[in-house]
């Protein structure tokens, strides 16, 4: 049995085998901390809009320079902080023809002009690196052009994925805006059938939950 507890309305209140229940929720939830804490403030409520400091950027080789730099270039814009910025060459190696290549050249080459110091360039998949490396800790804001960003919310962070455009605003300023979700606990009770992984229950939070929850629930 699957049960979620929530603030807000979830269609999961009438799919079989689950429940949805609303509770008071007192204070501020772990996402409300870190999220009050980028933005200089003691605290934020569900749906506030807000613009936070950026404790870490994480971009690939898709994601990152080949978009960025023409668009800092455009702004006459750096990097807001070199040390703060973490890039990963993982969705274009190994390269298999001219235009991968290129890619990976234009990549190392922004890492090189623009004092990136953290790269990993073939070293493994950008959101487990995050981790493997030690560059998370709890309470940090953590903003990733990659979907998996928000893996680091298992080492305590707030962590999200977002567009290129968003991330070129981030790597330039160091700040970004973002809608304070609201906060779902799930309780699993009994015992997983045979064959049954971690991996299906997500695939069914994902359909019980629905898949636009992004930026609007955690």
């Amino acid at each position: 049995m699957i049960y979620f507890y929530t603030l807000i309305e979830l269609s999961s209140a009438n799919v079989e085998g689950s429940q949805c229940d609303r509770i008071t929720v007192t204070g501020q939830t772990l996402s409300q901390k870190i999220i009050a804490r980028a933005a200089g403030r003691d605290a934020v409520m569900p749906g506030e809009i807000v613009t936070v400091g950026v404790d870490l950027l994480m971009a690939h080789d898709s994601s990152g320079p080949r978009r960025w730099r023409p668009r800092l270039e455009e702004l006459g814009a750096r990097l807001w902080d070199p040390s703060k910025v973490v890039i990963v060459s993982d969705h274009y190696v190994p390269a298999v023809n001219a235009a991968s290549a290129a890619i990976l050249q234009q990549t190392r080459e922004f890492v090189r002009d623009y004092g990136v110091e953290t790269f990993f360039d073939m070293e493994g998949i950008c959101h487990a690196l995050l981790a493997e490396r030690g560059l998370l800790s709890p309470g940090m804001f953590v903003a990733g052009g990659d979907s998996h960003t928000p893996m680091a919310g298992a080492f305590g962070c707030y962590a999200a994925g977002f567009g290129a455009t968003d991330t070129t605003a981030i790597a330039a300023t160091g700040e970004t805006w973002t809608t304070v979700p609201e906060t779902i606990r799930v309780s699993l009770n009994g015992q997983f059938k045979k064959g049954v992984s971690a991996k299906d229950i997500m695939l069914t939070l994902c359909r019980d939950l629905g898949m636009d929850n992004s930026f609007r629930a955690v």
